[in-house]
């Protein structure tokens, strides 16, 4: 693959500076990925997204002022071609299945850094990625 060529672009919207720097030093050695920046807040992600057009947004749902789920469904709403995957430090089970009804394809605890290259990927194949545990709870009938 040459540099820039059907790379992913990938933009954060965490609020911990750490942990947005740490998404994006991860994203950055990935040679099918690039990093768009991010940012620590949905106002900010709204404008930046409308600018750079990523391919995916990884969210946290603990977001200042507008939350996260609420972001999630803002894009979906905005721009349906821009995919996007909750990530957050909460339990899965707390936040999961309204970040899924939000509009975001998968849900990546923060704990589990390793899957963000493997969601982001999945994502974008197309599928969603989603703890076994959350699935059976999503197949659930209401």
């Amino acid at each position: 693959m040459t540099e820039g060529q059907d790379k992913i672009g990938v933009f954060v919207v965490e609020d911990h500076e750490v942990v947005r720097r740490l998404l994006g030093k991860l994203i950055e050695r990935m040679p099918d990925l690039s990093y768009f920046g991010g940012v620590a807040t949905a106002e900010e992600a709204l404008e930046q997204i409308q600018v750079l057009q990523p391919r995916l947004v990884l969210v946290d749902v603990s977001l200042p002022g507008m939350s996260g789920i609420h972001l999630i469904s803002e894009i979906k709403e905005s721009y349906p071609q821009i995919l996007t995957l909750a990530v957050s430090g909460h339990d899965e089970m707390l936040y999961a299945e309204s970040s899924f009804k939000a509009g975001a394809r998968g849900y990546v605890m923060k704990g589990r850094v390793t899957e963000v290259v493997e969601a982001i990927r999945t994502v974008c194949k197309g599928g969603d990625f989603f703890s076994e545990q959350v699935r059976d709870q999503l197949d659930k009938p209401e």
